[in-house]
């Protein structure tokens, strides 16, 4: 009966002595951002609210930095990198970044050129 005991009691030792790691996995939420766009350009005038010239687009969404993505043209306009806002949303120079229900909007514009940009994952 006394080994009984001893066992038991080493076994909860044992027992007690385990921790256990509840490990919390870290998501970056630029996976879901990052592919390829096919988006529908607009670029308008920005005083006067008229329609400059439209064109469609390829946009590739990569990985870049700690924080941030990087914006590719297929007609090779140059797009600043972005940095990330909140879940859906990214920021640069000029330029907002964001995801409403899937399609990808963005609008980016210094001077009276303001672009906008509205299209949806292919990749």
């Amino acid at each position: 009966m006394k080994k009984l005991y001893i066992f038991t009691y080493l076994i909860s030792l044992f027992i007690s002595g385990c921790k256990s790691d509840d490990k919390v996995p870290v998501i970056d939420q630029r996976d879901s951002s990052v592919g390829t766009y096919v988006c529908d350009v607009k670029v308008e005038n920005y005083t006067t609210n008229t329609l400059l010239r439209s064109y469609v687009d390829t946009i590739m969404i990569t990985k870049s930095g700690r924080k941030e993505v990087q914006l590719s043209s297929a007609k090779k306009i140059q797009l600043p990198v972005l940095k990330v806002l909140d879940r859906d949303s990214y920021y640069g120079l000029f330029t907002t970044l964001y995801f409403e229900k899937g399609e990808l909007i963005m609008s980016s514009g210094p001077d009276s050129a303001f672009y906008e940009y509205r299209g949806y994952k292919i990749r």
